[in-house]
């Protein structure tokens, strides 16, 4: 199972999950108004980009700070996060979802120390419908095939990411897809290799992996229907994925709604993380069963670690759907 309610499910359980199917479904995860007022905010931004056109006064002093990349980013819905903290402050973002007591016992479980730290690629992307183009839908991307983060970020350090909608999307409005598998299990497949050589034009770390593997067809040949999740997301539900974990932007044909999501990615000191929790039952001589929680894990369970912001870091685009 990887599809919980926050507020009711322990630490352990969304960690294993995360360690063993590559994701955590984690619903009401953040209070509905605070992913509110993180979509007025974007909507603002988009608003003001479509006014600067006409050079309204306004939008040209709103956008003084950025640089020319930054501003035709927003062509494709790309807002990036210093920009936006510079613009709106700390209170409006995803980031207290970090400092939450619960989510920082995850990633003690899941990271080798407890030791984790920000990387500095955070994202929003907005998503248009497969039946919208850029003109009907400004500010929009088409979104984005089947993937992993390592092959853009890193892939020499297990990772997370948060992905956080900020619109009721999966029915409707482009959702996320991702394929159940851990990461041992995707390596394999991949035919992961970081020895391989570096080729004359590197794209991120695609080399690393074996050509083809992440084409639609050969991955739906590979892993059976039941293993494709793609739910539906209301307000304050995001998802948690690993960097090996296989997924991309739910598209579908009867959708008419864009959707925008935030990702922010955390990153270990390690290649691998921890193994997932073990727990069993001793049982005395009066039937009583004592629950004990794997050694390996339990220390790391007791530490919250803060993700520390981290420091400047260059912005990359991933490459779109044609």
């Amino acid at each position: 199972m990887v599809d919980f309610n926050y507020r009711k499910t322990s630490a352990r359980r969304i960690a294993n999950a995360i360690l063993k199917n590559g994701a955590a479904m984690l619903r009401g995860a953040v209070p509905p108004e605070n992913v509110a007022a993180i979509k007025a905010n974007i909507d603002r931004i988009y608003a003001l980009h479509r006014r600067l056109i006409d050079r309204d006064a306004e939008a040209v002093a709103f956008f003084a700070g950025w640089q020319l990349g930054q501003i035709e980013a927003l062509n494709e819905g790309d807002v990036f996060a210093p920009l936006y903290q510079a613009a709106f402050g700390k209170t409006a973002t995803i980031y207290s979802f970090l400092d939450d007591p619960k989510f920082k016992q995850v990633c003690a479980l899941v990271f080798p120390r407890g030791e984790y730290h920000r990387t500095g690629t955070d994202t929003l992307m907005t998503v248009r419908p497969p039946s919208r183009n850029s003109q009907e839908e400004k500010n929009t991307t088409p979104g984005i095939d089947l993937h992993t983060d390592g092959m853009y970020f890193n892939d020499s350090r297990f990772g997370l990411t948060v992905w956080l909608p900020l619109d009721r999307c999966g029915r409707d409005a482009p959702g996320l897809e991702t394929i159940l598998a851990g990461h041992e299990e995707v390596r394999r497949y991949t035919g992961f290799d970081r020895q391989r050589p570096v080729p004359s034009e590197p794209r991120w770390n695609w080399h690393h992996y074996e050509e083809g593997v992440f084409a639609e067809e050969k991955l739906r040949r590979h892993f059976p229907r039941e293993r494709w999740f793609a739910p539906e997301f209301s307000g304050g539900d995001l998802m948690v994925l690993s960097n090996w974990a296989l997924h991309g932007s739910y598209r579908e044909p009867g959708m008419s709604r864009p959707r925008s999501a935030v990702q922010v990615r955390l990153e270990g000191n390690s290649f691998d993380p921890n193994k997932p929790a073990r727990s069993w039952t001793l049982t005395g001589v009066a039937g009583w069963g004592t629950r004990l929680r794997a050694w390996t894990t339990g220390a790391a369970a007791e530490r919250s670690t803060t993700a520390p912001d981290a420091g400047p870091h260059p912005v990359q685009h991933l490459p779109r759907k044609p």
